[in-house]
């Protein structure tokens, strides 16, 4: 499933998603239309099991944003 780019940068905003953890996720995976939305799959790229999340920092989205 390839979704957009712009998809995946605007993160949904809400109480039900300040807390992230790998249990969440799952249960959430296939059920909430809005987390459906942010998944892409990779067929040539392998992850641990124990992974939670993926970021993609190619292009820079930080920058700028955040002071360090």
């Amino acid at each position: 499933m390839s979704k957009k780019e712009s998809d995946i940068w605007n993160l949904p905003s809400g109480h039900k998603y300040r807390f992230w953890s790998q249990k969440l996720l799952r249960q959430r995976i296939g059920i909430d239309r809005k987390i459906d939305k942010y998944l892409v799959e990779d067929e040539l790229y392998c992850v641990n099991p124990a992974t939670i999340a993926l970021y993609q920092f190619q292009k820079q989205p930080l920058l700028g944003k955040y002071k360090s």
